[in-house]
């Protein structure tokens, strides 16, 4: 078999169905297969996204009783998928679209070039032109890591101070200051795909400047990096990693830092890794976290303090203490 992709579905069937519709377009996807997990959303969508697609032959899902994060339900599809000994092991998001045709053939094409164990390709997100992946270009010193575990602190701080404030330009000056993404929280929740699409159509002609790269951003995302910290939406997994590992992330975080987990492991075993342009994925960043936090950007920011800040000590002790030296 070609590829298993598999999608991690949380709550939102209308996201996941976007998905698993991009990928039925692919070239090639006949000799795939498609698994979608539903990670305990015990709210009947998951039994909504298997009836939308029960007349599809490719197409599976499981449905999971129990909420189980996103490293465990991960490797629970991925040992799934290792049953069918397939070429590559596609692990996606259910936030992302795969809107290049083209993309199993670019994917075989560069696996017959190189020999990586692990792939992550251009993660954009098309509302506001941002790219996503790689996290790191390459692996990151404690003080990298740290500042962005606490940055969801500092903007929780500011949102707070913004929540308390009356006076409309001291509340502008406090909204300056929170990321761009805060703002847009409130449209991608709102908005279906297509007006998304439109917003960011019209963002982009009215503010062209806030959509190009600096030389930084591109030799960040518009070159290939070797070992670099992919981005967990998409990772692509080949065959040469599946027939040495069980499991996909370890040890097992609940939300965040898995990235850094497998970057560590395949550093210190020797697993070479690829960031590359070649390949590129559309993210519609955020949709299981909103549906868990019900569109509330306080609740949201609170979310990722509480669980960053935490899987941040497992990868910690894991610096510590290399369960794979």
């Amino acid at each position: 078999m070609k590829a298993v992709f598999t999608v991690l579905h949380y709550k939102d069937d209308r996201a996941t169905i976007r998905c698993v519709r991009s990928l039925l377009r692919l070239k090639g996807i006949e000799e795939c297969r498609i698994l979608v997990y539903d990670n305990g959303s015990l709210d009947g969508s998951g039994e909504r996204v298997s009836e939308y697609f029960s007349g599809v032959p490719l197409f599976e899902c499981h449905i999971s009783h129990t909420p189980q994060g996103f490293s465990r339900g991960n490797n629970e599809v991925y040992e799934m998928a290792k049953t069918f000994s397939p070429r590559f092991i596609i692990v996606l998001n259910n936030d992302i679209c795969v809107r290049d045709r083209d993309f199993l053939i670019r994917l075989e094409e560069l696996d017959q070039e190189n020999g990586f164990f692990i792939i992550g390709p251009d993660i954009y997100n098309p509302l506001d032109g941002t790219h996503q992946g790689p996290l790191y270009a390459s692996f990151p010193s404690r003080e990298q890591i740290l500042q962005d575990v606490f940055a969801p602190r500092k903007e929780l701080e500011v949102w707070e101070r913004l929540e308390g404030q009356k006076d409309l330009r001291s509340r502008l000056r406090l909204g300056l200051k929170l990321k761009r993404e805060s703002f847009l929280f409130f449209l991608k929740n709102l908005m279906p795909v297509p007006l998304l699409e439109a917003v960011r159509t019209f963002f982009r002609q009215m503010f062209p400047s806030n959509y190009v790269l600096s030389d930084s951003q591109k030799d960040r995302y518009g070159r290939e990096h070797r070992d670099a910290v992919l981005q967990g939406s998409c990772i692509i997994v080949t065959r040469r990693y599946m027939e040495r590992e069980r499991v996909l992330f370890e040890p097992e975080t609940k939300f965040y830092h898995e990235e850094l987990l497998l970057a560590l492991k395949c550093r210190t075993l020797g697993y070479s890794t690829l960031y590359t342009p070649r390949l590129q994925v559309y993210h519609f960043h955020g949709a299981a976290t909103r549906k868990r936090n019900h569109g509330d950007i306080r609740k949201s920011l609170e979310f990722a303090c509480r669980n960053m800040e935490e899987s941040w000590k497992i990868f910690d002790g894991a610096m510590e203490n290399n369960p794979w030296e």
